[in-house]
């Protein structure tokens, strides 16, 4: 990276399906964020282990474990107390929206993601 430029920011995507994985992965990527994907838990707390993320975009219905335990376990590393977690959820109702906010995370993304309001939302969230 050139000297004076702006440090890109690194995102996991813990997502189980490749390709909503993939079109995520492209979107933010085209806006120079470093983006990394986990397909499952345990693949998340692995990449979370090996570096730091600055955002975790989180699937709430993984396979084996939820993504609001995953987010509880990735808070338990070293560093990712704070880590802003972005929920991504196909279940859109009033009450699992506050779900979410109550176990933490910073926002809620409605799945499919529209390509605008996910990098609204990237966005807002990496200011605070």
């Amino acid at each position: 990276m050139p000297l004076g430029a702006p440090e890109r920011k690194a995102v996991l995507v813990v997502e189980d399906n490749e390709v909503a994985c993939r079109v995520v992965t492209h979107i933010l990527s085209r806006h120079s964020y470093q983006v990394d994907c986990a397909k499952d838990w345990r693949e998340a707390i692995e990449k979370a282990g090996a570096r730091r993320y600055d955002l975790v975009l989180m699937d709430l219905q993984l396979p084996e474990v939820d993504g609001f335990e995953v987010t509880r376990q990735l808070r338990a590393l070293p560093g990712y107390t704070g880590i802003p977690v972005l929920a991504l959820t196909a279940n859109v109702t009033p009450d699992y929206r506050s779900l979410c906010l109550r176990h933490g995370m910073a926002g809620f993304l409605a799945k499919p993601v529209q390509p605008s309001e996910l990098l609204e939302a990237v966005e807002q969230v990496l200011k605070r």
